[in-house]
């Protein structure tokens, strides 16, 4: 008998709120997460190919196959609408939700994991919730958009053990050690306090994540050129936040013109991104 554990994350312009059968006709389904008996977990990204796993469409299809979830009557209900090609029965599926409740346990997966002491690395993704909440709802009345998709919104996320991790357009991440929502709502990680300098929670928010975002980035601009500034003779001394200081010889063709040139230029992660850099020749270092 085979075991197949999942978990769906769907879109709906209708409301939660107005029923489960009301929100699963219009659901979409964007993630699906599965598991077979012991195996490792597979997230299968239906917004980037509606071609499905073939163990897992086996597994769908196997006469003797026992569904897990949890709160199992959202996953059942939206499957059966989204994917009616599948007759999945009844007595085939098993609701973890159900069983803890019965044991007067919390009915929340966040909670619930709490109380049985599951590892951080292993429990809900409770820094998942603004992500639900951006991409598996319609946005506010006041947005200009009304939904939020992997174009409108390209900056990855992912929780990877105990850190959450932010992806760059150039492929490198910025980390957030234990990260953690409150029951507010409220985003904090651990982090060196700036002013006791002692490691301790630091709280964030949307507008501080997006600027620490755009200062990487900028970071990564800079440091793609320094390579070719090298390769062209100039000896890098420092760089003074989007400043390149650099010695070079006392020669025409070393001039702050082209300096600017080869730190404008676009990394190939940067295509179409309006750059332009200027600078100054000087004996002794000032600020321009």
């Amino acid at each position: 008998m085979t075991t197949l554990w999942l978990d769906l994350e769907t879109y709906s312009d209708v409301p939660i709120t107005h029923g489960v059968h009301a929100y699963a006709e219009r659901a979409e389904i964007l993630l699906f997460a599965w598991a077979i008996d012991d195996d490792p977990v597979n997230v299968w990204d239906h917004t980037l190919s509606s071609k499905w796993p073939q163990e897992l469409y086996r597994a769908l299809l196997a006469p003797d196959v026992l569904l897990y979830a949890h709160n199992s009557h959202f996953d059942r209900t939206v499957l059966n609408h989204a994917l009616p090609e599948f007759d999945l029965p009844l007595q085939a599926w098993r609701d973890t939700m159900a069983q803890a409740l019965a044991h007067s346990l919390p009915g929340g997966l966040g909670a619930l994991c709490d109380v049985l002491g599951v590892p951080v690395d292993k429990a809900k993704d409770k820094a998942g919730r603004s992500l639900i909440q951006l991409f598996c709802k319609p946005r506010p009345a006041t947005s200009k958009l009304r939904r939020a998709t992997r174009t409108t919104h390209p900056v990855a996320l992912r929780r990877d053990g105990a850190w959450l991790r932010i992806a760059l357009p150039s492929g490198r991440c910025l980390c957030y050690p234990s990260p953690r929502v409150d029951d507010a709502g409220k985003l904090s990680y651990m982090g060196t306090n700036q002013y006791c300098r002692k490691w301790s929670r630091l709280k964030t928010y949307g507008g501080k994540l997006a600027e620490n975002i755009t200062q990487a980035a900028a970071r990564d601009v800079l440091a793609a050129s320094l390579p070719a500034i090298e390769a062209a003779g100039y000896q890098i001394v420092l760089t003074v936040h989007d400043e390149v200081i650099t010695e070079a010889p006392d020669s025409p063709e070393f001039n702050p013109g082209h300096l600017a040139a080869l730190m404008a230029t676009n990394p190939p992660w940067t295509n179409g991104l309006p750059l332009a850099a200027a600078g100054f020749e000087a004996y002794r270092y000032r600020k321009e």
